[in-house]
């Protein structure tokens, strides 16, 4: 059953009907039990934690996801009131000033509605990096070329791509508690609350017992 959950807010029965399934009443309990204490339920809490505790007020600041530091601009605005112009210019024709009035809206960043991104800047970023240093390793260490198209690689055949998507993969998970607190440190979710959030959050993750490796299979 293939569903798409990705950003949405939907509740299993709405998500069912929009594409038409059936399902039985037990199929329909175990799917609303994942979304609410389940794993979708732990990816949507941390969804909510992004936005409820970020706290952004400049119109640009310094995104960090892993090793990569960047500049970001809000691009949410609201109008908050308008300004009015006037202007006087002289016609010809009637021989007299002709006096106009121009209204312009004054607008501000809107830090609310621009919060929504983190969830969504996370998970591309992330996404992002993890390419770029398969490609990066690729290069360097192979001096072969890469064509990376989002989640699949351009190569020639027998290059270790899968190899080293696997490697970078690995070191993300290694690195995963220093790469979260830094990206939540640079969207301004911190403080005692978002820290008691945060552990909290941590808390309904429950790790595995051994490591599951990751597969190269999953690049195309």
């Amino acid at each position: 059953m293939n569903i798409n959950v990705y950003g949405s807010s939907q509740t299993a029965t709405a998500l069912l009907k929009s594409k038409k399934l059936e399902c039985t009443r037990q199929q329909l309990r175990l799917i609303s039990k994942e979304f609410s204490v389940g794993a979708f339920a732990v990816v949507k809490d941390l969804k909510s934690f992004l936005i409820k505790y970020s706290d952004i007020k400049t119109p640009t600041f310094k995104m960090k996801i892993w090793d990569e530091e960047f500049e970001v601009e809000v691009n949410k605005h609201k109008v908050v009131g308008a300004d009015l112009n006037i202007y006087t210019a002289y016609d010809s024709a009637s021989d007299r000033n002709v006096t106009f009035a121009n209204h312009s809206t004054i607008r501000i960043p809107d830090y609310d509605r621009f919060s929504l991104y983190f969830p969504t800047g996370l998970v591309h970023n992330l996404d992002s990096r993890v390419m770029d240093k398969s490609v990066d390793s690729i290069i360097s260490n192979y001096f072969e070329w890469v064509i990376p198209i989002h989640d699949a690689a351009l190569v020639m055949p027998g290059t270790a791509i899968r190899e080293e998507f696997t490697t970078v993969m690995e070191d993300l998970r290694t690195n995963r508690h220093r790469i979260l607190t830094d990206y939540r440190t640079s969207i301004g979710a911190v403080g005692k609350s978002a820290d008691i959030a945060w552990a909290k959050l941590h808390s309904k993750v429950e790790p595995l017992c051994s490591a599951v490796p990751f597969s190269g299979a999953a690049l195309k």
